[in-house]
């Protein structure tokens, strides 16, 4: 195809595999790229990332809940501490 008609030809941009598609191509041909393998390659791998990410948050949530409830503990545990020391020192004297 000479670079001026080409130039010349109407081309929008798919959205989900940035391939170019005529304006005016006809239905089969765009039914053929909606079922190509790049085309559904795309949606698997954007499908797999969102579930991917959603798989980070909930690990992250559930990370930082045991972080919290092992510092609660330890807070905990250090009260229980100070107050055996008082009560030590109570007896001391």
């Amino acid at each position: 195809m000479p670079a001026s008609s080409f130039q010349q030809q109407k081309l929008r941009v798919c959205e989900v595999c940035s391939a170019y598609l005529g304006l005016h191509d006809n239905d089969r041909r765009l039914a053929d790229h909606f079922g190509g393998k790049l085309h559904l390659g795309f949606i698997e791998i954007r499908e797999k990332l969102e579930r991917l990410r959603k798989a980070v948050v909930e690990k992250q949530e559930g990370m930082r809940m045991r972080r919290r409830e092992e510092r609660e503990k330890e807070e905990e545990r250090a009260k229980e501490w100070e107050l055996e020391r008082e009560q030590e020192r109570e007896k001391e004297r």
